[in-house]
């Protein structure tokens, strides 16, 4: 972290680095490059999106300000059916909370895994307090 890669050279294998807090630049060399840039959670334009109980979840504080509130809730909405969404889901689940999920994609983990893996998947997580609303556009 606090550190900028200003220039990669994929035949001679090495990065060129600037740390961020000091200013000192220097190479490093690598074997294998994999770059896991990350991304942010979409955030869809709908109102009252700004909502005190309306929260994000992409890094460790999301999920510990997350679990600290589910606590003292019952039914929970989680709104996305990628990785994250499907991780809450189940963890939720786990603490007997009442779920609904929903998807603007017909099929949960749609980016991640083959149909028949998506469909074994929604089977096990139809059990019990979980409504599953796919296909839904806001």
């Amino acid at each position: 972290m606090k550190h900028e890669v200003k220039n990669v050279d994929i035949e001679g294998k090495k990065i060129h680095v600037v740390n961020l807090e000091n200013g000192n630049e220097f190479d490093e060399t690598f074997d294998k490059l994999i770059i896991t840039s990350g991304s942010w959670p979409i955030i869809p334009p709908i109102e009252g999106i700004d909502l005190n109980n309306i929260l994000l979840c992409k890094n460790y504080n999301h999920s510990n300000e997350i679990i600290e509130r589910a606590k003292n809730s019952q039914k929970i909405v989680v709104v996305g059916a990628g990785y994250i969404g499907v991780e809450l889901v189940e963890a939720f689940r786990i603490m007997g909370k009442k779920l609904v999920l929903v998807d603007a994609e017909e099929r949960i983990l749609v980016n991640i895994l083959i149909r028949n893996l998506q469909m074994l998947l929604k089977n096990r997580l139809n059990k019990g307090e979980l409504c599953l609303q796919l296909g839904k556009r806001f």
